[in-house]
């Protein structure tokens, strides 16, 4: 139970940290855009 529990933990940490840069990516290009 430990070991799975572990794995999904690491796999919702790996999908946050990918929606996190995404969204850092957006809002990013999005005020790129808006200063030229």
């Amino acid at each position: 139970h430990d070991k799975v529990r572990g794995g999904l933990g690491i796999m919702l940490d790996d999908a946050a940290a990918a929606v996190f840069a995404a969204a850092s990516l957006l809002l990013l290009n999005d005020l790129i855009q808006r200063l030229s």
